[in-house]
């Protein structure tokens, strides 16, 4: 911004502007009529690389029924965000659409982030059929019902579902005189043999026949189904490697500490990936950076993963990373992503890709811990569907407070940047790892999870600053006296 002079006489000084094109649509939103799922594409400029968040606002207020997606046309990839018009009422709206930018290369608690919003447009939505009274989830896993809205009233319908292989399963068919449609499947197929096992059937799909209001055949995809829990939830362990130099004592200290936590995961029967992550230059390129961060979203987006630990770089939106970022005096003071990377995974990304998929189902994580800086301030804990809040039981079991009957989960983060100055030496900020998972995994009949993460002080030595250190960093959200692997089988929850 131009700075007054020197004087009150004097001209002002030259100086420097930025500007920033705000992500917008491509064309004339307010053009049109909509009816069922539909894509805007996105006007990115050139640097989408640098939207690390983008959500639209659907009256005001963040809609879960609009995910970031791309969409190819004519050996041309656009990208832009997938809105699902069938889940809201028709009527006119109003949407605008979020980004946050990462403005800066930093990928710890130095990165900097602008906020831009486009401006609102008013739109129509006129739906055929709308599934505004549909539930994601199999409510308690021998049933599922279906609801639905016709535009005309008078209709006849009928629902045919499939599986994941394209198989017929089983269908319906009614006739509606105001246009609701209400219709319960048992989980049954056509032979009577019951699909109720995310391990044969990872997900349904239904089509639904009727009428339209130009007295058409019409046939819709229905919105899919929240996966199903698996007989027991698998974990995940993924860290940066090597965050500390090959050959060093803290390399195996980190390295002590992860085996340490998987060991304890496996000690109660479970199974756990353990998925290193490429990082740095030394030895590694950019594609096995890459590669290595696309296999940890691959094993996320596994139905059967419903626990992962993090160990690494993150901020409040961003975790991973490419190489070490350093200060003037050459000390390493956090990391950095290199342009056109994609080395890390974004709280977007999971949350749309992942958690909140509406082109494969809603995936829900029972725990997530994110060792990183700051996971615990932006939107990590929302993209996987625990938020920034404690709960109790009777929050869960309540139908109000949680009408889809999702099981009570938990995430840990740091609302700070754990170690460095003041924070003791890397053997005890390992060790304490080491100690919280022994705790809630030898003790797991009665520890919970927050009882574990405080006992750990006392047998690791860390933090320096014992209970108050910690706490003032540490955030444990959601049902955060969750024990170990406590409603992490399928048949511990009445519903998903």
């Amino acid at each position: 911004m131009p700075q007054d002079g020197p004087d009150p006489d004097s001209p002002p000084s030259s100086g420097f502007f930025r500007l920033f094109h705000i992500p917008d649509w491509s064309f004339n939103a307010t053009n049109y009529t909509y009816d069922r799922p539909s894509f805007f594409p996105v006007d990115f400029a050139d640097y989408m690389d640098r939207v690390q968040n983008i959500e639209l606002l659907l009256d005001g207020q963040p809609t879960g029924y609009a995910a970031f997606m791309s969409m190819p046309d004519n050996g041309q990839t656009n990208w832009g965000m997938g809105i699902y018009f069938d889940r809201i009422p028709s009527g006119t709206h109003q949407i605008q659409l979020v980004s946050t930018l990462h403005l800066n290369d930093e990928g710890d608690e130095d990165a900097v982030f602008l906020v831009l919003s486009n401006l609102t447009r008013s739109i129509v939505v006129a739906n055929e059929v709308a599934f505004t009274g549909w539930e994601d989830t199999i409510w308690n896993n021998t049933n599922y019902t279906f609801r639905a809205q016709t535009k005309t009233n008078n209709t006849d319908w009928s629902i045919d579902i499939y599986d994941a292989w394209d198989y017929f399963v089983n269908g319906a068919s009614g006739h509606t005189s105001n246009g609701q449609i209400e219709c319960t499947w048992d989980l049954t197929d056509y032979w009577s043999y019951t699909h109720d096992s995310l391990e044969n059937d990872p997900f349904f799909y239904a089509l639904i026949t009727f009428t339209d209001s130009a007295r058409m055949t019409t046939t819709r995809y229905t919105p899919l189904f929240l996966m199903a829990y698996p007989d027991q939830g698998d974990w995940l362990i993924s860290f940066q490697d090597p965050f500390y130099g090959v050959g060093t004592s803290g390399r195996d200290d980190m390295l002590g500490a992860m085996t340490g936590i998987r060991g304890w995961v496996m000690y109660r029967d479970l199974w756990a990936d353990y998925s290193p992550t490429a990082y740095g230059t030394n030895g590694y390129t950019q594609a096995d950076r890459d590669g290595d961060w696309f296999t940890v979203k691959t094993i996320l987006q596994r139905p059967e993963c419903r626990n992962y630990y993090y160990y690494g770089h993150g901020n409040s939106n961003i975790i991973g990373g490419d190489l070490d970022a350093y200060g003037t005096n050459g000390a390493v003071t956090g990391c950095q992503n290199l342009p056109h990377s994609n080395a890390h995974l974004t709280a977007s990304t999971v949350k749309s890709e992942i958690t909140h998929n509406l082109s494969i189902g809603v995936h829900q994580y029972r725990f997530v811990w994110l060792d990183g800086c700051n996971t615990a301030l932006g939107g990590w804990p929302d993209a996987f569907g625990v938020g920034k809040r404690t709960n109790d039981l009777s929050y869960y079991r309540n139908i109000t407070n949680n009408p889809s009957h999702f099981r009570s989960s938990a995430f840990v983060g740091w609302a700070t940047k754990p170690g460095g100055d003041g924070w003791g030496n890397v053997r005890d900020y390992f060790n304490y790892r080491n100690e919280w998972s022994m705790h809630w995994s030898y003790y797991w009949q009665t520890k919970s999870l927050v009882q574990a993460l405080t006992d750990a002080i006392s047998t690791s030595n860390w933090p320096p600053g014992r209970g108050g250190q910690l706490w003032d960093g540490l955030r444990a959200y959601g049902y955060n006296i969750l024990r170990m692997n406590e409603y992490n089988q399928k048949a511990d929850w009445p519903g998903p």
